[in-house]
């Protein structure tokens, strides 16, 4: 190979590869920081992360996989040159990059988020619903880091064995595009639910929304115009839709719901304990704020005094 596996791009083409890649950091940080701001991932759906997760590491790897030839020319070309052809690379690398440090935020302050309707159920029913998602979040997160670790072991392992141009090398990145696919269309749909489920926002960011949603459609408008096959934009348009959904459950139940219908969040009460009758008393405080436990040693960690005026909403 030499230095004509270089193609010259056009100064917008360039500019523009720059600006998807800060533009895609850039959405996922308002999600990153409100997780550390409150101190809490409680609103957040295990299993969106884990689509989340399986659609950035699967699209890595089929841009690399199918583009390695880049990787291949920078031993002819400049730095610079050989930056500018890997800026398709870079963009998709951002997004694993940026779910990892998601996952990073939210394990140390995992909560589980209990529904609006087991809010006057005993305690020990609680607690049984606590453990069974405690558990079932761990399983999905052990799943998705092995997924991960799979991919990248297998498709080092391809590379080194049968060389980027093979045919097995080949199809195996058109199969990781297929898996983004499907990641992509059910991407946001846990969240969907999980939301409609516990009726709470909690530590899910309305702002990464808002910033990601249009690009979606974008996306989509770029790839209608330019005639591309349906199979390239349907994932893109039925995440727009979806994050749509999920703005106005955001707006719905953040400002609504909670302020109007029920006005009402949990707070334990252990300071009677022998004259506790198994239930959960409830007062109206708002519906989203920081969690603070410092006032009870023995308060269970997913239960706390919500401070309405230190809690970052967006």
């Amino acid at each position: 190979m030499e230095s004509s596996c270089y193609e010259s791009q056009e100064i917008v083409s360039i500019v523009l590869g720059i600006c998807l890649t800060l533009g895609t950091s850039i959405s996922y940080q308002p999600q990153q920081i409100k997780i550390c701001w409150n101190k809490t991932s409680a609103g957040l759906s295990p299993s969106f992360l884990f689509l989340s997760l399986m659609f950035s590491m699967f699209s890595l790897a089929n841009v690399c996989l199918l583009q390695w030839d880049k990787f291949q020319c920078c031993r002819y070309i400049t730095f610079w040159q050989c930056n500018e052809g890997l800026l398709v690379i870079y963009q998709i690398a951002a997004m694993p990059i940026n779910v990892l440090i998601i996952y990073a935020c939210a394990i140390p302050f995992y909560k589980v988020q209990v529904p609006h309707s087991m809010e006057n159920e005993t305690v020990e029913k609680i607690e049984a619903y606590k453990v069974s998602e405690k558990n079932k979040s761990i399983l999905i997160t052990s799943v998705g880091f092995v997924i991960v670790g799979c991919i990248s072991l297998l498709s080092g392992l391809l590379l080194l064995s049968f060389g980027y141009k093979s045919a097995i090398v080949q199809n195996f990145g058109l199969l990781c595009g297929f898996f983004v696919v499907v990641a992509a269309i059910f991407q946001y749909t846990p969240q969907i639910f999980y939301t409609f489920k516990t009726k709470k926002v909690g530590s899910l960011s309305l702002l990464m929304l808002i910033i990601q949603c249009p690009g979606n459609f974008l996306v989509v408008l770029f790839q209608v115009l330019y005639s591309a096959n349906f199979s390239t934009w349907l994932p893109f348009l039925v995440a727009g839709i979806e994050q749509i959904i999920l703005i106005c459950q955001i707006i719905y139940y953040d400002y609504i719901f909670y302020r109007i219908f029920a006005p009402q969040v949990i707070i334990v009460d252990d300071s009677d304990e022998e004259e506790n009758d198994g239930s959960i008393n409830t007062e109206y405080i708002g519906n989203s704020g920081k969690y603070d436990d410092s006032d009870s040693d023995e308060n269970d960690d997913d239960y706390y005094l919500i401070k309405d005026e230190d809690f970052m909403r967006i």
